[in-house]
């Protein structure tokens, strides 16, 4: 199949199909009718950089344990690492 999708790819680059591999991927979660299930962003988030704790704020987030400060403008997050 591999074999036949580079062939073909070779064959027709001149025009404007796309790769055949298409992935479809879904969550099942089952949840208990007793538990009431609240999410924080702190609950969910963690640094990118070591993995600790956020304490979040209004506009910045900041590591428990390495002290990053992550900022958030014009209600977006920046969590990029350098």
């Amino acid at each position: 199949m591999l074999l036949k999708e580079k062939v073909l790819q070779t064959l027709l680059s001149w025009s404007n199909f796309p790769p055949s591999i298409v992935y479809e991927s879904m969550v099942k979660k089952e949840l208990e009718e007793n538990i009431a299930y609240t999410s924080q962003l702190e609950d969910i988030l963690a640094c990118p950089e070591c993995k600790g704790i956020l304490s979040i704020t209004n506009n910045e987030a900041k590591c428990k344990k390495c002290s990053k400060i992550f900022l958030k403008k014009d209600d977006i997050w920046d969590f990029r690492v350098k």
